[in-house]
């Protein structure tokens, strides 16, 4: 059958416009073809990697968050919670003995000791160690690591925000403060900072910044470990030196801790990429 030129035209133009949209259609398909592999794989990365006042006004968006947390709980939350006020019931039996086993302790080596933990625990360190580390990762191009410095900031901050405000409510007195020392010396809320046993901030600060650092890194093995391990040789170091009671140390590592995986969460995000093999 013959075809004016015009219809064998329409006829080429329709054959190719339909293998042209059949190869379109395969190559953007993430299944498997003879040519190349595209697949979509998810990444998780942080969502601010540059401090500036939008990066810091998250940073209080964030602490709303971890306020207004409680009213986000389910069931398994509420138990966690019951369980962590019975541990903290129990310990505060044993602040009185705990203490004086550390008070008859009270040697060179525990001084030391004490003094080791209250630098890497204060706040006045940390906070300058992070904001160095943040500086080395902006020159050095480390997107990752701004981000990881900017998230446990935000940490260590909130953290020690809910610590300012338990000092506050709770003027509790310092095992240090009272001759002989009593556990349950508390004058209730003040605005001032005395007599501010409870809690423990530099415990706050070393869980928090431990455990954005060891969430980072859960699939290395060995830094979840260090990193508490470190966090807590902190809280014991402030009961060494009759700083705090136990119980102080104890509600420290749990506001520590709970901040510190809340803002992790909040500031990672899935970013979704292609990955193409020949």
């Amino acid at each position: 059958m013959k075809y004016p030129n015009i219809s064998r035209l329409l006829i080429i133009l329709i054959i190719s416009a339909s293998f042209s949209y059949s190869f379109a259609q395969k190559s953007l398909s993430p299944r498997f073809d003879s040519i190349h592999t595209t697949k979509v794989d998810t990444a998780e990365t942080f969502k601010y990697t540059i401090l500036n006042l939008h990066t810091i006004g998250t940073g209080y968006a964030d602490a709303g968050k971890c306020t207004t947390s409680p009213l986000h709980w389910k069931g398994k939350d509420w138990l966690k919670v019951l369980a962590f006020a019975g541990a903290g019931l129990a310990i505060h039996q044993l602040d009185e003995p705990i203490n004086n086993v550390a008070y008859n302790n009270n040697s060179g080596f525990t001084k030391g000791f004490s003094k080791v933990g209250e630098t890497i625990g204060s706040v006045v360190y940390i906070l300058p160690t992070i904001g160095a580390t943040y500086l080395f990762s902006r020159i050095t191009g480390n997107d990752e690591l701004s981000g990881l410095t900017i998230t446990a900031g935000k940490a260590v901050v909130i953290a020690n925000t809910f610590v300012t405000y338990s000092k506050i409510l709770a003027h509790r007195h310092r095992p240090n403060a009272d001759t002989p020392s009593e556990p349950n010396q508390w004058d209730g809320p003040r605005l001032d900072l005395k007599d501010g046993s409870f809690i423990s901030s530099h415990t706050a600060s070393s869980f928090a910044l431990a455990t954005v650092i060891a969430s980072y890194y859960a699939d290395k093995k060995w830094v979840p470990p260090i990193a508490y391990t470190l966090a807590s040789l902190v809280a014991v170091s402030r009961i060494a030196g009759h700083d705090h009671w136990a119980t102080d140390v104890f509600a420290g590592a749990v506001i520590g801790y709970s901040v510190g995986k809340l803002v992790y969460k909040l500031n990672r995000s899935k970013k979704i990429k292609l990955i193409v093999t020949l």
